[in-house]
């Protein structure tokens, strides 16, 4: 079902409405970090992945957390609201179908930057593990 409506902690300002085509690792590294502790109040929200392999890890991830998902990218168009698409396939192919098909109003993150925003998404990840591992070994050394 496609989503309807925007939710946010923070009544007075909407979060960026996401959508993303390309379910697979990228899509997975991201969708982990939006919903990371560390980015939770993040003011944007994936509201739908699409991808022609329903098996992709990031697709899959995505269904499982209740978020919007599609064989076919142009259903994404039909989200009420939608900010932003971005392309994480790699494909420059695609951009320039999601750029020719969107509609006014609904930007689009090309291929291009999708490798620098996985390496952005990924220094994220580690720097926020990295703290966590930090923490338990000082919470460890007190508790001794």
């Amino acid at each position: 079902m496609i989503p309807s409506t925007h939710s946010t902690s923070d009544p007075n300002q909407t979060p960026l409405s996401v959508a993303i085509v390309g379910g697979g690792r990228r899509c997975l590294s991201l969708l982990q970090m939006l919903q990371s502790d560390a980015l939770r109040d993040l003011k944007a929200e994936i509201v739908g992945v699409a991808d022609t392999n329903p098996g992709a890890v990031g697709y899959r991830h995505a269904e499982k957390s209740g978020i919007f998902t599609t064989s076919d990218f142009h259903r994404l168009f039909q989200i009420p609201n939608l900010d932003l698409i971005i392309n994480l396939t790699g494909s420059p192919e695609v951009s320039q179908q999601l750029v020719d098909f969107a509609p006014s109003g609904i930007s689009v993150f090309p291929h291009a930057g999708s490798r620098l925003f996985q390496e952005i998404v990924e220094k994220v990840l580690g720097a926020e593990r990295q703290i966590d591992q930090q923490a338990d070994e000082i919470s460890r050394a007190h508790s001794s």
